[in-house]
Order: C-alpha cells, then sequence, then structure tokens
C-alpha cells in the first residue's frame, strides 16, 4: 500500500505541476510563434555561424555547422509526442513498476528509489530517478562506467538493468518536463562542469531514457564515443530518428548491448561529425543560453 502511494504521488507530482507550463510550451512552439529575436535572447554560435542563420537550412544545417536540428519536430509535437506516449506507458506498466519496488524492498536495505542530481538541458539541475540496483551505502563515481557484471549490482539490481527496468521511474521525469523519451543521457553535474565545447553540444536539448549511444554499445563503448553519438543526435534530430531509436532500445532489452554494439565510425552518424571530436570541425563559442522555456 505505502509503495502504490508513493508511485502514484509521483505521477500525480509529475502531471500536476507541470502539465499547464509543458502545454502552454507546446503551444507555443508548435504554433511556431517563437517570437522575434530580442524575446528569445542571444543565440548560439558554431564555428562563428550563429543560430539564427541555420533555420530554414534542415538537414543541411546539421552537417554544414548547425548547432542543433531545425527539424520541425523539435517545434512542439516532439514534447506531445513525449507526454501522450509516456502516460500511455506508465499506464501499461504500472504493474511492472510495483513489482520492481517492491522486490527491492524486500531483498535490499537501503530507499526504493535512487534519486541524483543530473546535469538537463543547458546545464540546468534536476533530480532524475531510477530504482536502486546497487548497495544503498555506495557513493556514485563520476569517471566510472558501471557495466552488467559490476560487484555492487544486486541480484534484483541486475535483472533490472538486464532489461532496463531501472530507467523506468524517469517517466515521471518525462512527464515534468526535465526530460525527453529519446536524447543524449544526463549526466553528473561534475561532469557537465568539465567539458569542452565540443561535449557542451549534448546539452542542446533535453536528456532522454534512451537514445543513440544507449542503443548502439552504452557501456560497451567509450565515453568519447558516447559523446560523438550524443552530437550526432543533436544534429541530426528528427521523428523518423526518434521512431528508430525507441525500435532500437526494444532490440537492446531483448538481445543485450552486446549484440548492439556498433563503432561510431563505421554508421551514417559518422559522417555528422567528419574527423570527429579531434577534428575539432565543430568547435564553437557560447554567447549565453537562450532563454529559458524556449524551444526545442
Amino acid at each position: 500500500m505505502r509503495l502504490s502511494l508513493i508511485y502514484l504521488t509521483l505521477w500525480a507530482r509529475a502531471l500536476g505541476v507541470n502539465i499547464i507550463e509543458n502545454m502552454s510550451q507546446v503551444i507555443k512552439c508548435g504554433l511556431g510563434s517563437a517570437g522575434s529575436a530580442s524575446d528569445r535572447g542571444p543565440a548560439w554560435s558554431i564555428g562563428g555561424v550563429a543560430e539564427s542563420t541555420t533555420r530554414g537550412m534542415g538537414r543541411a544545417a546539421m552537417t554544414a555547422g548547425g548547432l542543433v536540428s531545425t527539424s520541425w519536430w523539435l517545434r512542439g509535437p516532439k514534447r506531445v509526442f513525449d507526454v501522450v506516449v509516456t502516460s500511455l506507458i506508465v499506464v501499461v506498466l504500472s504493474p511492472v513498476l510495483l513489482i520492481a519496488a517492491g522486490l527491492i524492498k524486500a531483498t535490499s536495505r537501503g530507499p526504493v528509489f535512487f534519486v541524483q542530481e543530473r546535469g538537463g538541458r543547458e546545464g540546468r539541475p534536476f533530480a532524475v530517478y531510477k530504482f536502486r540496483t546497487m548497495s544503498g551505502a555506495r557513493k556514485p563515481d563520476p569517471n566510472e562506467l558501471v557495466p552488467l557484471d559490476h560487484p555492487e549490482i544486486t541480484r534484483v539490481g541486475w535483472w533490472l538493468r538486464r532489461f532496463k527496468i531501472d530507467e523506468l521511474p524517469q517517466l515521471f521525469n518525462v512527464l515534468k518536463g526535465d526530460m525527453s523519451l529519446v536524447g543524449p543521457r544526463p549526466t553528473l553535474m561534475d561532469q557537465i562542469e568539465a567539458y569542452d565545447d565540443f561535449q557542451r553540444q549534448r546539452l542542446l536539448v533535453r536528456p532522454g531514457i534512451t537514445g543513440l549511444a544507449q542503443t548502439h554499445g552504452n557501456t560497451m563503448m567509450s565515453w568519447d564515443e558516447r559523446i560523438l553519438y550524443d552530437v550526432a543526435y543533436v544534429r541530426r534530430c528528427g521523428l523518423f530518428l526518434d521512431l528508430y531509436i525507441l525500435i532500437r532500445t526494444v532490440l537492446v532489452v531483448i538481445l543485450g548491448e552486446t549484440a548492439m554494439t556498433r563503432p561510431f565510425a563505421k554508421t551514417r552518424y559518422g559522417s555528422a561529425i567528419p574527423g570527429g571530436h579531434s577534428g575539432q570541425d565543430a568547435i564553437f563559442s557560447k554567447t549565453t543560453w537562450p532563454k529559458n522555456g524556449d524551444c526545442p
């Protein structure tokens, strides 16, 4: 009963606190009323090219110096999709969420949920929710990738991680507007503070529950390669890419990360980052962040 109340409270907060703000943003973006340049605030520039000059360039902007995809998908429909689909997933998977929470509580000491401050879009901090899969006394190491065979993962935690159930509480982060279903994974604030200019590009869209890096190897690849996948997503983000990533996510759950691992250089996304990080093809300078609430 207590777990059910916690679960319902999270859902109510996620829907109630932000639904009006989120829908007003969707309406503003979806109707194309982006406002004047002064209303939107100063833009970013990449390689000396202002963001405003990349608007309307479509796919060309992604490979010819654009900071972020200019797809219509980012101007409202993506957020509508997130809210509608996430709400349906929460309803359908409610029994899974409750069973997972009960097993965690019954088999190991510590809280059911692992709550941690991560960096969202534009580096803004927010609390991310996960089911706890490791020993309750463990402190996270920002420099450590945690593979499935990590010794501190609990027995129940192994199954939750293997089938990605541990990430399901982040559906409430999506409803709150902190995250999207698809996007770069949110990282620790300490990691964000250490980003170089190239790596900061992954902060230009909402972080996601799943993404290109997570469906092409995730912890099986190096951190630098995951960054390349994230930047490629930012430049190419669109409806069909999001659907493709969601389909690959299902395959990762079924087949495992090892079977789905693909080196970045051997994928079609490599063309979005000619020369890779070392080539510094996409060095950009930050003037100021866009105003809070702007699209995408």
